[in-house]
């Protein structure tokens, strides 16, 4: 892959179309694409071991493995672990928010529920990860 890409795992259909179709219109030099959960994200990187992503988004409630499971191997991961990584739940529990932290997420989103509102969050992310933060190169 030449452009640079966000990796997304997401276990729900619905929320990856969404996500498909607003990040079409939203400002961001790089581009987006999906995994259904942790164990498919690691397979992915696996296979595109020359090309990571400049970013990877995480689910926090997958089947198989979860975002947190996927937060500990990512950053246990010499090869990994300079990736950064957003986690996004519908859970607003602290708990939550405390182990994804502990796990090394550089960040924990709470998951939009309506068009409007995911496109203000990843016009945010991309802003955020593309023109302020400085990012690693691969």
């Amino acid at each position: 892959m030449s452009k640079p890409y966000i990796l997304a795992a997401e276990d729900d259909e619905e929320d990856r179309e969404i996500m498909g179709e607003v990040f079409k219109s939203v400002p961001c030099p790089a581009k987006i694409e999906f995994v259904e959960d942790g164990e498919e994200l690691l397979q992915f990187l696996a296979g595109h071991p020359n090309d990571f992503p400049v970013l990877i988004l995480t689910d926090l409630n997958m089947p198989r493995m979860n975002g947190t499971q996927l937060l500990a191997t990512l950053k246990q991961d010499i090869r990994y672990k300079h990736i950064p990584v957003v986690v996004m739940s519908t859970s607003a529990w602290q708990e939550d928010v405390r182990l994804s932290y502990k796990a090394g997420a550089n960040s924990f989103i709470p998951k939009p529920n309506d068009i409007k509102t995911w496109s203000h969050m990843l016009t945010t992310v991309c802003a955020y990860w593309f023109a302020t933060a400085l990012l690693p190169s691969s």
